[in-house]
């Protein structure tokens, strides 16, 4: 809406106005999901699970952590992603359990949805509009659905299914190599992308 009412006042190019739109549209929706993260605390069991093991992968290393963990049924694709949020948190000084540290611990899948509505744009540009392109970009960073389950619930289901969707790109653009090793790191991330195959 924000974009809309900027745009009788901009005096350049539809293409600014694009990219003036997508960081409006980035920032607003990353505020909604950061919001939520917030004040939500979302899902107990799999939050609970991500922090903890993002705390561990920061104690013991990348090398260590499977053999020391009590209990962990994600592959090393999303441990890769959870050592970095838990380094983030260690760097800043986050406590443990913390809103902020939950909150680094949510960002993966708030990034995931933010890069979804912008490839959203990015792919709609080649076939409609600027306007049209924009709103179905807006659906997506908007979407409810999507902003309670990164931001308020805390799952990441977004990043494999960028991957997937990724792969399916690849796939149909004859890229068969690419699509593999793309299928491959969607697999280790969440074995739920083993369903697409």
């Amino acid at each position: 809406l924000l974009c809309l009412l900027l745009r009788p006042w901009l005096s350049s190019t539809e293409k600014r106005f694009s990219v003036l739109a997508m960081i409006v549209i980035a920032l607003q929706a990353a505020g909604l999901r950061v919001f939520l993260a917030l004040r939500v605390a979302g899902y107990s069991v799999d939050v609970n699970c991500f922090t903890a093991w993002s705390q561990q992968m920061v104690a013991l290393g990348l090398a260590k952590f499977y053999l020391n963990i009590g209990f962990c049924d994600y592959p090393p694709g999303y441990m890769y992603i959870l050592w970095l949020t838990g380094s983030i948190a260690r760097a800043l000084g986050l406590e443990y359990g913390g809103a902020g540290y939950v909150l680094i611990t949510k960002m993966p899948g708030i990034l995931a949805d933010i890069f979804a509505a912008y490839m959203t744009y990015k792919l709609a540009r080649n076939k409609l509009t600027g306007s049209q392109s924009t709103l179905l970009c807006c659906i997506v960073a908007f979407n409810p659905a999507m902003a309670f389950i990164s931001g308020a619930w805390g799952q990441v289901d977004m990043i494999p299914a960028i991957m997937l969707l990724g792969v399916i790109y690849l796939f149909d653009s004859g890229k068969l190599e690419l699509a593999g090793l793309l299928y491959g790191a969607a697999i280790i991330t969440k074995p739920q992308s083993l369903m697409i195959g």
